[in-house]
């Protein structure tokens, strides 16, 4: 399911649902977001919405809309990357021009995510990609790695269960990355960026990049750190990636996403 909500400044609880948010991003005086929480089998349609395009050649590597509520809260997209060594699969939502994100010099804008890796393959041989990129097919590399030339989102290679948080602009000065915490299968992460650009007329013009973390025992939202880093200056869209370091199964549980955008 995805629902369009706006107009959160302060003093509001910041809960739509099932959804908090960091105080920071509460703090903006006006936003507008979209979030999909994949409840029904409607929050992914790879026909019309999103655009499935295979990370070098994987063997039943498949994204798909599962109903079982015990994996997530109510539904979630489990995204696999077959069983083929250094292989997998992306997808970006590409048919709804309204969830894309356009930065501009001065709105803030945002992306966050709960999601966990499974499979039996190692979270240490496991990549993943889940935030915001530039429309195109090779956003993540077989290995793991930031693959696209202008991209602000969460990934994990095939060599580590460290995920990190990335930023990348096109012939920019300021790529920049920052740690989140280590990754465990079947322990599920909500994670979140927040960026407040300065400007972005020029390559070398940097913002602020801010990733939180949220403790799955008291709730709390906790900033982890920022990076100061060019932001991309081009449309991005929502993106989601997972691929295998050997040849076994691995797979990422997506619960929800949201993108936020200041008005």
């Amino acid at each position: 399911m995805a629902q369009w909500a706006s107009g959160f400044g302060k003093g509001i609880s910041g809960n739509i649902g099932q959804f908090r948010f960091p105080i920071d991003i509460l703090n903006q005086q006006d936003y507008a977001m979209v979030f999909h929480d994949f409840i029904d089998v409607g929050g992914f349609d790879s026909t019309v919405d999103w655009t499935n395009t295979d990370v070098g050649i994987p063997t039943a590597a498949t994204i798909a809309y599962n109903a079982d509520a015990s994996l997530g809260r109510g539904g979630i997209l489990l995204i696999n990357a077959g069983s083929a060594d250094s292989t997998g699969i992306q997808s970006q939502r590409t048919g709804f021009s309204g969830e894309y994100i356009q930065p501009t010099t001065s709105k803030a804008f945002g992306f966050g995510c709960r999601f966990t890796t499974a499979g039996t393959c190692a979270v240490s041989l496991s990549g993943l990609m889940l935030g915001l990129a530039q429309t195109d097919t090779t956003s993540i590399s077989t290995a793991g790695a930031n693959a696209v030339t202008n991209t602000i989102a969460f990934y994990s290679s095939t060599t580590s269960a460290a995920l990190t948080l990335e930023a990348r602009r096109s012939s920019g000065s300021g790529t920049g990355s920052l740690t989140m915490g280590t990754l465990a299968h079947a322990t599920y992460n909500e994670v979140c960026f927040w960026v407040q650009p300065k400007t972005i007329s020029s390559d070398s013009d940097n913002g602020g990049i801010f990733g939180y973390a949220r403790n799955s025992t008291s709730g709390l939202w906790t900033l982890v750190g920022g990076i100061n880093a060019a932001i991309p200056n081009t449309e991005m869209c929502p993106t989601i990636a997972s691929v295998n370091g050997i040849a076994t199964d691995s797979d990422v549980h997506l619960d929800y996403y949201w993108v936020a955008v200041e008005r």
